[in-house]
């Protein structure tokens, strides 16, 4: 008889949300960014985007190749909230209903991201991200225009419940 542990987890499932998954492609070859992982030795973990068209060939030639998540995350909530400071979005958002751009900026400042779950950040960039393209000297976001009418109906039905 063949002793096999019974416990064993093969689709061990990381508590990680990676927000920009499936949104994220490489600027230079056009593929597509996925996270990856690796703990060191410490049990710090850390994670990453990469291109998964360069990680597939003998040698790389990505210029892009990889960038940390927490850093490339960053930026791209950063532009987020700056989209709705710009005076363009401020005078489109007041048109329906009075919204507040400066607000909704503040509301998606560093503290709500700093404070978000990982699934909370995934839900708000899927929401209002159609894709971002990164390149090696700059990054190309496209917003959902649906999706700020949607956060907008959201934040607004909330704000009826309070």
């Amino acid at each position: 008889m063949n002793a096999t542990p019974t416990n064993t987890d093969l689709t061990r499932k990381s508590d990680y949300v990676s927000a920009l998954k499936g949104l994220l492609t490489c600027g230079h070859c056009g593929g597509m960014m996925t996270m990856a992982a690796t703990t060191r030795k410490n049990g710090k973990r850390y994670s990453y985007y990469k291109c998964s068209r360069d990680s597939r060939r003998a040698v790389s030639s990505c210029p892009v190749k990889q960038v940390a998540a927490t850093t490339l995350e960053d930026v791209v909530f950063e532009q987020i909230s700056a989209v709705f400071r710009t005076p363009a979005m401020a005078a489109r958002l007041a048109g329906l209903n009075g919204t507040d751009a400066g607000g909704m900026a503040d509301a998606l400042g560093k503290p709500f991201w700093a404070a978000a779950t990982s699934v909370e950040k995934r839900r708000l960039v899927e929401l209002l991200v159609e894709r971002i393209q990164l390149h090696e000297d700059r990054m190309d976001m496209e917003l959902k225009a649906e999706g700020i009418m949607a956060l907008k109906e959201q934040i607004d039905h909330e704000n009826r419940n309070d």
